[in-house]
């Protein structure tokens, strides 16, 4: 009976010491071809409990764990082929164990290594520099680490493909693109040649902006208020000076002037009024009953003195008014016969309304 018991507890611990088997399939996540040839190692975590294997693969794609209890376990698998200077594959893997013995497939990704160093502007070395790289083929995959002593840093497993290694110290930045191709070991120089804006330089900087945009305001305003104020002076200075215009106007029609609009469409470009199509002037009585018994062409004659303040030289009276040479000359001598018009007592060619008529 002793005996019995004694080979049903050596069975236990003999099943016991088996533990939990897990068989995995490798595979290229790129290809999705077995990977037949190459050294694996394989980093078991559960827990604070931690194992490692490492099989050699020799045309076979499947390796085979012997776990030490179940439940979840987390999984390291890296893979290192001969012909290349670093590892060429690389995936982390989480799976339940429950039964004693297990198969999965495993993907693995491509992977390569970096080795760099960190430089400033100078060309200076600078360690405990924060370095990021991130990689297209998986973003998921984000390695973060710090410069050495000596300026430099290392990283293994790193997704083939683009890539881009970033790189900060203080208010400096650096970005250094690259790509990478299976098992390979590139070699980089990330340079901090572009600076870093924080948050309290730029709220400094936008207090300032908007310093000088207020001041700017209120120098718009304070032009915007003298404009206003002037044009207003200008406008009352202009009214008062009509009232007291009309107020003369009113007096000298009260003494028997007559005020009548006088065309200036046929005064010359130098008259000092040219811009204006009317312009007001106080006629006297006499000169407009005058003016009524007159031919158009004599009146277009006298209606120009008028408009040059009763006088001008013969000359430009014919030549603005275009009228021939012999026709001009019988309507001054009919306007002086007539006693109209009078010469000039200091120049002959020159004459003026008559002050008999005014």
């Amino acid at each position: 009976m002793k005996k019995v018991v004694f080979l049903i507890i050596l069975a236990l611990m003999a099943y016991n010491a088996y533990g939990y088997s897990i068989r995995f399939e490798l595979r290229d996540y790129s290809t999705s071809e077995p990977i037949l040839e190459g050294s694996v190692d394989i980093v078991a975590y559960q827990d604070d409990k931690k194992e490692t294997f490492s099989f050699l693969l020799n045309n076979s794609s499947q390796v085979e764990l012997n776990l030490s209890k179940a439940g979840a376990w987390n999984f390291e698998i890296m893979i290192d082929q001969v012909g290349t200077p670093g590892n060429d594959y690389f995936v982390r893997h989480y799976s339940e164990i429950e039964e004693r013995i297990t198969s999965q497939r495993i993907f693995l990704f491509r992977v390569g290594s970096v080795r760099g160093r960190v430089e400033d502007i100078n060309k200076n070395l600078v360690s405990d520099a924060l370095v990021r790289i991130e990689c297209e083929e998986n973003r998921f995959i984000k390695i973060s680490l710090n410069t050495d002593f000596f300026g430099t840093f290392e990283a293994e497993n790193i997704p083939a493909g683009s890539c881009v290694a970033y790189a900060s110290f203080q208010d400096a930045i650096g970005i250094e693109e690259f790509s990478l191709t299976k098992g390979e070991i590139k070699s980089i120089v990330v340079k901090l040649d572009r600076k870093v804006m924080s948050t309290k330089i730029m709220i400094r900087r936008f207090a300032i902006w908007g310093l000088i945009s207020l001041g700017g305001l209120s120098v718009l305003l304070f032009v915007m208020i003298r404009a206003k104020k002037s044009h207003a002076g200008k406008k009352a200075s202009k009214e008062s000076h009509e009232k007291g215009q009309k107020k003369t106007e009113n007096n000298n029609l009260d003494r028997g002037h007559t005020l009548i609009e006088i065309d200036h469409s046929f005064d010359d470009e130098t008259h000092p009024d040219n811009n204006k199509n009317e312009e007001k002037k106080i006629v006297p009585s006499k000169l407009k009953q005058v003016m009524e018994t007159l031919k158009e062409n004599e009146k277009q004659v006298v209606q120009y003195f008028i408009s040059n303040n009763m006088e001008a030289k013969l000359s430009k009276v014919r030549f603005t008014l275009k009228i021939p040479k012999t026709t001009f000359f019988r309507i001054i001598k009919s306007l002086k016969d007539k006693k109209i018009l009078i010469e000039d007592s200091e120049n002959p060619r020159k004459a003026r309304i008559s002050r008999d008529l005014l």
